[in-house]
């Protein structure tokens, strides 16, 4: 029933404002539905440099703090070229302005693929300019012949995205084979220097050995490095409450199969003081790793809540029907690529969400005023 109410407050949209006689089913259906519901177009916005550039293979779009002090969080997108390059973008959430932008140096210097931005992590305020700093992974794509270019984790600025520090392996480098960054994670400060640290999972040697290490992020040396439980790029790391008593909070490994209702999950838990395994060595980890699954599976539930990308395509072409999009037309055979809620960015009580549409290198941000009342059948 939550699905359904989800479903019908989207077709609600259609008819917000639409000033002319209902043409189709969707339209006329939306119009019979609650009429305070309001969407608009906040802003649009280029994400590649030139027209000569191709159009990206994904965007990833996730919210983070205020980063230009305006009273808007901003948001962190990664732009996408499959076995290309990748650039990080830090968007104004108030009006889709540049903050900054960062590009994988290797791509530039050297011509290699990168995949900077495959996973992201916001740290604390690591320079000592007020504004969160952020870590960003390239685990880079791994080629048949068993080559892999330079994988990296760069510490980014928040404010002005300039390169605070960074470690590079794999390639060309001594470290064959290593792929830094599949997932990555903010922990507590384990070395003494003031800052917390970074978690990530990677891989390591001809055969893919996983591990698990421990970066400082004030300048991304290595704490220690450890064995991980799993394998594959589904493993993510999480930061959870203390295991072991010492103080810090520890590091769970989550491998997650399937997806939505059916996901099935393994975990285990690590020492963030040397990376050791700690599922059976303590009486207290296994209530802290049955919270963590219970809150993954809150996060589960409030995604299977969020419309899916064909539910937006029926609310664009509800309003189109009824003349009520706030969105530019687009040409007939564009699609709706990909789409997803960042939250009330501004505070007025709205929802904001991102739309890309196929053909397109821009990325749209709308507002959702939801209605008092949810719409019943």
């Amino acid at each position: 029933m939550q699905r359904i109410a989800t479903i019908a407050v989207l077709f609600a949209l259609a008819a917000c404002r639409a000033p002319r006689a209902v043409v189709d089913e969707t339209a006329t259906a939306a119009a019979t539905v609650e009429q305070r519901t309001e969407v608009r177009l906040l802003w649009e916005r280029e994400v590649s440099r030139t027209l000569e550039e191709p159009l990206p293979n994904h965007l990833r779009v996730q919210p983070v703090a205020d980063l230009n002090r305006d009273g808007a969080r901003d948001l962190l997108v990664t732009v996408e070229w499959v076995f290309e390059s990748a650039r990080v973008l830090a968007l104004s959430g108030a009006d889709g302005s540049t903050l900054w932008q960062f590009e994988c140096p290797q791509h530039r210097d050297s011509g290699d693929a990168c995949w900077l931005g495959h996973d992201a992590c916001a740290l604390n305020d690591i320079d000592g300019d007020g504004v969160v700093d952020f870590a960003l992974a390239d685990p880079g794509p791994h080629y048949l012949d068993g080559w892999s270019p330079p994988t990296s984790i760069h510490v980014i600025s928040g404010a002005n995205g300039t390169v605070l520090a960074r470690t590079v392996a794999g390639g060309r480098s001594s470290d064959q084979h290593c792929r830094f960054g599949l997932s990555l994670a903010n922990v507590d400060d384990v070395d003494g220097d003031g800052l917390a640290d970074i978690a990530s999972f990677g891989t390591s040697g001809g055969r893919d050995e996983p591990f698990i290490e421990l970066l400082a992020a004030a300048d991304c040396a290595r704490v220690w490095r450890a064995p991980a439980c799993f394998d594959g790029w589904s493993v993510e790391l999480f930061a959870v409450a203390d295991c072991d008593g010492d103080g810090l909070r520890d590091i769970a490994e989550v491998r997650s199969v399937g997806a939505g209702s059916d996901t099935r999950r393994a975990v285990c838990a690590h020492s963030s003081r040397d990376g050791a395994l700690l599922n059976r060595t303590n009486k207290d980890t296994s209530a802290v790793l049955a919270r963590l699954l219970a809150e993954l599976d809150v996060r589960d539930a409030q995604r299977a809540l969020e419309p899916s990308i064909e539910e937006f395509v029926a609310l664009d072409t509800a309003m189109r029907a009824s003349h009520a999009s706030p969105f530019k037309p687009k040409p007939r055979e564009a699609s709706i690529e990909s789409a997803g809620f960042v939250g009330d960015l501004d505070g007025d009580g709205s929802v904001e969400f991102w739309i890309r549409w196929s053909r397109s290198n821009a990325l749209h941000l709308g507002s959702v005023r939801r209605p008092e009342r949810l719409p019943t059948r």
